[in-house]
């Protein structure tokens, strides 16, 4: 059902299906990749601003070379988050950022920067930050393509640090990740994340608080950390929080 409703849209559409992208159409271990792109598919028919522009993408994604494979995944990651904040936190995706479709937040300090998505929640208008770790892709020493490398785990903090700064300059209310890029139906989204995170930070099964050493707006809710098989919320702290005149609700 998925496939064809992917397959019908790209005729109908004129959208030319890659090789690559038609590999990720076959066999059972690229289901939940065809979910969430038929899910994309669904809000382009309902021209969801956006949508139309990323399964596009997708559909003629190439991976001849890493810099072009990331991108690939950095799309499927986008498409995931659209997944996810509809199907599992009840938002309305609202808009998709596209090339000729910038998405801005009130709350950027850069008004030139664009976030990836905004959805309605809670009645609010809310600007979502998407990132795939791509510290995890890394050239093959064999093939020179992409092979993946599990980040050190303080170069992944790094990298999160690096993106949360990245949400205040757009103006993104949450970041959402996918940390690492492994993918496994016997580990959580907490397991796989859990060494991110440091020893004196607060952990559940499914949340997570940690400090910054940097000053987080009050707009700035927190990250959702995102894998196939289960999510981890982590809200961001720092003792001295700023501009708390536009703060939004939970």
């Amino acid at each position: 059902m998925n496939v064809q409703n992917i397959r019908s849209f790209c005729v109908e559409q004129q959208i030319p299906i890659s090789p690559l992208f038609a590999s990720k159409l076959q066999g059972d271990q690229f289901d939940f990749v065809v979910e969430i792109v038929s899910h994309t598919v669904n809000l382009a028919r309902l021209g969801i601003p956006g949508a139309f522009e990323l399964v596009h993408g997708l559909a003629q994604a190439d991976d001849s070379n890493l810099e072009l494979d990331r991108s690939f995944e950095n799309s499927l990651t986008e498409a995931f988050a659209v997944w996810f904040l509809e199907t599992r936190q009840g938002a309305k995706i609202k808009a998709v950022e596209a090339r000729s479709l910038p998405v801005r937040s009130p709350h950027a300090r850069n008004p030139n920067k664009s976030c990836d998505l905004m959805a309605e929640m809670n009645s609010h208008d809310i600007y979502f930050e998407v990132k795939d770790c791509s510290l995890d892709f890394g050239p093959s020493r064999t093939t020179g393509r992409r092979g993946y490398t599990p980040a050190s785990d303080k170069d992944t903090r790094k990298w999160l640090e690096k993106q949360i700064k990245e949400c205040f300059n757009k103006g993104a209310n949450y970041l959402i990740a996918r940390l690492p890029v492994w993918e496994s139906s016997s580990c959580s989204g907490l397991d796989a994340i859990r060494q991110v995170l440091c020893e004196h930070e607060v952990v559940s099964q499914d949340c997570a608080s940690v400090e910054m050493p940097f000053q987080i707006p009050a707009w700035f809710k927190g990250v959702f950390l995102i894998k196939r098989y289960g999510h981890v919320f982590v809200s961001v702290t720092q003792k001295s929080r700023i501009d708390t005149s536009n703060e939004l609700p939970s």
